[in-house]
């Protein structure tokens, strides 16, 4: 969300692929803001996803994690105004229509601090660093498909 502050982070990392990263034809940046259970149509129709998120799992500020799908109950993603967690959505789709859902689902979490609404744009310095290296996590699963 990027109304609130360190939450920001996926789409500052979506920025970034979008306009410095040459990124293969076969890939798509898709800006999600805050969908609820609309995830689940933003993800038909794709074989692979990558979402990018911030996360409170009591690590270090700053810190980028890649987990699975089956991980992802050990972070909790920011879900202030999400309505529902990531993790919600994607189970309330493997109950309700799997086949929805691509085949291959993993994250790249970014640990946060500041998720306090008003501070858009305004990601903290450890948050703001941490961008590059989710980057660059991205790059190094893409090369891995």
């Amino acid at each position: 969300n990027g109304l609130c502050g360190d939450d920001a982070v996926g789409l500052a990392v979506a920025r970034v692929l979008v306009e410095e990263v040459c990124l293969p034809p076969d890939v798509a940046v898709v800006v999600a803001g805050t969908p609820g259970v609309g995830l689940l149509d933003m993800l038909q129709g794709f074989r692979r996803a990558i979402i990018v998120d911030a996360v409170l799992s009591g690590g270090e500020c700053g810190e980028v994690y890649r987990f699975g799908l089956q991980e992802l109950g050990e972070t909790t993603p920011i879900t202030s105004l999400h309505g529902f967690s990531v993790a919600e959505v994607l189970a309330l789709g493997k109950v309700l229509e799997p086949e929805r859902l691509p085949e291959q689902i993993e994250f790249v979490g970014v640990e946060v601090r500041s998720v306090n609404l008003g501070l858009a744009d305004n990601l903290s310095p450890a948050v703001g660093d941490a961008v590059s290296k989710a980057v660059a996590m991205i790059l190094t699963m893409l090369g891995e498909a």
